[in-house]
């Protein structure tokens, strides 16, 4: 189960940031978890989707 994050909000420098692409074929569990953390920060929240980049995380999931 993931965790709830902060979720960054309009003006972080985070969101300006060009993201690390994230090879598909060499999933492993680092990016499982930050999968487990969007998808338990989505459903705390009132959000339609969320990117990794508003969580924190710089990385195209």
């Amino acid at each position: 189960m993931g965790k709830v994050l902060k979720i960054r909000e309009v003006g972080a420098p985070i969101l300006n940031k060009i993201s690390d692409e994230v090879d598909i074929e060499n999933i492993n569990e680092e990016i499982v978890e930050i999968i487990e953390d969007l998808k338990a920060t989505l459903e705390f929240g009132t959000g339609l989707g969320i990117a990794a980049p508003q969580i924190g995380i710089n990385k195209r999931i």
